[in-house]
């Protein structure tokens, strides 16, 4: 077994799975290029993906659109929904453009041309 599946394995446990059912993921998405499963416990706060990230991604997706979809009656929490994904998605892209080498100037920059 590789160290990778070793890791899987490892997250798979503390996140409560039994070692059945990690087994079952990993063999389900080392058969199937695009198979994607997205899990959250909210029991315990943490989820976790298997298998073909780009599908997770179209996965996820879909469902942030069901979950804005389901709070057209209470927009104010649909407001602070949005809210939360623009942070979490503007810190994730300023991460990779500093990661990439773009100065904090030149973000303010383009920043400041779109107001």
């Amino acid at each position: 077994m590789d160290e990778e599946t070793k890791n899987i394995i490892k997250k798979a446990l503390d996140d409560g799975m039994s070692f059945d059912e990690a087994m079952e993921k990993i063999e389900r998405t080392n058969s199937d290029d695009d198979y994607a499963e997205i899990s959250y416990s909210t029991v315990k706060g943490t989820g976790y993906i298997f298998g073909n990230v780009d599908e997770a991604a179209n996965g996820i997706l879909i469902l942030i659109n069901q979950l804005l979809d389901a709070l057209n009656n209470d927009p104010e929490r649909k407001q602070h929904v949005i809210r939360d994904i623009n942070e979490l998605m503007m810190k994730q892209t300023l991460g990779m453009l500093k990661a990439n080498g773009v100065s904090m100037d030149q973000i303010m920059e383009v920043l400041s041309e779109d107001e």
